[in-house]
C-alpha cells in the first residue's frame, strides 16, 4: 500500500480567515505530486484535501504552526 496523504491543497473557504498563510505558503508546505508518483501501485491512499485541513502525519500538540520559515 502506498499513501500519499498531502497531495491535494483543497482548503474550505470558511477557514481562510483561520488560517495566517496565503495560499501559495499553504502550497508550498503541501505534496502536490505525491499522488502522481504512487498512482501505478496496486493499493493507494491518495488524500487531496490540504495538510492544513488536517495534518495526518502530525500529532495534535504539534499541528498550530506558529510562524512561517
Amino acid at each position: 500500500m502506498s499513501a500519499a496523504i498531502h497531495d491535494g491543497g483543497n482548503f474550505r473557504a470558511e477557514l481562510a480567515d483561520n488560517c495566517l498563510l496565503e495560499k501559495s505558503d499553504r502550497y508550498y508546505e503541501e505534496d502536490p505530486y505525491t499522488g502522481s508518483f504512487i498512482s501505478k501501485q496496486a493499493i493507494t491512499l491518495i488524500a487531496h484535501d490540504s495538510r492544513y485541513e488536517d495534518d495526518l502525519s502530525m500529532i495534535i500538540s504539534n499541528k498550530v504552526k506558529m510562524s512561517v520559515a
